[in-house]
């Protein structure tokens, strides 16, 4: 397995977080956006999470967040290994 060798400094980590935090930030919108609709259709909680398409969404939002503090984790170990060179 070859690695991209453009992931392992921090500066391009630090932009693949950013990028991650706003496609997070866009699903998130949207997911609200049709939770709001759902409810204004009189639908309950229950029948809300059960909707696929607001599962689906925060389903790709979790995933995105587990992402998202992999990435600075990644982020930080490097940091801190440069710091101490």
């Amino acid at each position: 397995m070859t690695r991209n060798i453009n992931n392992d400094y921090p500066e391009s980590l630090k932009s693949d977080i950013s990028a991650k935090r706003v496609k997070w930030k866009e699903v998130r919108k949207i997911r609200l956006k049709a939770k709001k609709e759902l409810e204004n259709k009189g639908l309950s909680v229950q029948e809300i999470r059960k909707n696929k398409e607001y599962c689906r969404l925060k389903r790709e939002q979790m995933l995105l967040s587990k992402y998202i503090k992999h990435l600075e984790k990644k982020y930080n170990r490097k940091l801190t290994v440069a710091g101490k060179r």
